[in-house]
């Protein structure tokens, strides 16, 4: 039997992906997102997630190209769209050329082949950092092309995350998800089950948007955090998605 003090741990987990953004403060007490953990951004339409989850991505591999040694790789990070078309994101990357270098995964783009086993293919090259937009979507494709229950599907997806915050990769990564997932108006995931995600999450943070009073008006509300604070962050740009 082990003890609590007994746990032992690799040297990458100590490793933080800093975005140089203000959300860095929530993600961890020492800033930044750790390495093999999970972070769940819902909202409903138009919050903002993904608009989020692509400036983090950016903002990770510009804080290490500015701040790491010339001999140091660029964070290998990798986006996932399974709610976009190439079209969509092209006009995307015209209003934000700063997301241009990211790397993008799209279902779109798998037509005649199998979602499932193109994802995993993709994420066996190993990463560091990987965004998915969103989970609702992503499950509903698994869900048609498997022939499995959405439980089911939620079980298989969440093994095969796990595994990549484990290292079984081709570079053995410790793997950390951004994870988008759609609330309603009355701030439920749309989906059953959900609660099985915000178990295998390391931290929520909801996107919240005044559209009565004040559109421009939103706030990041982190409800749960393993590595670090919950509270809120004002965000004070206007949402754009």
């Amino acid at each position: 039997m082990k003890t609590l003090s007994s746990l032992r741990f690799p040297k990458q987990l100590e490793r933080r992906w800093q975005t140089g953004l203000p959300i860095d403060s929530l993600l961890s007490e020492e800033g930044g997102l750790y390495a093999a953990t999970s972070l769940m951004l819902s909202g409903g339409p138009g919050s903002g997630k993904t608009t989020l989850a692509c400036d983090m991505l950016a903002g990770i591999r510009h804080h290490e190209e500015a701040g790491a040694p010339k001999w140091t790789r660029l964070p290998r990070v990798l986006l996932v769209s399974a709610e976009m078309t190439e079209a969509d994101w092209a006009l995307y990357v015209r209003r934000h050329p700063e997301w241009g270098p990211i790397p993008v995964w799209l279902a779109d783009d798998v037509a005649g082949a199998s979602l499932w086993g193109g994802l995993s293919a993709e994420l066996e090259q190993g990463y560091d950092v990987v965004a998915v937009d969103s989970l609702q979507e992503l499950f509903l494709l698994f869900k048609d092309e498997l022939g499995l229950s959405l439980p089911r599907v939620q079980t298989l997806f969440f093994s095969l995350l796990r595994n990549h915050m484990d290292g079984a990769n081709r570079r053995r990564k410790l793997t950390s998800f951004i994870l988008l997932q759609q609330t309603t108006k009355a701030r439920r995931l749309t989906f059953a089950g959900s609660n099985r995600i915000l178990h295998f999450v390391s931290a929520h943070a909801e996107l919240h948007v005044d559209w009565d009073a004040n559109p421009r008006r939103r706030f990041l509300r982190l409800t749960k955090n393993r590595r670090g604070p919950c509270g809120e962050l004002p965000l004070t740009d206007p949402p754009t998605r």
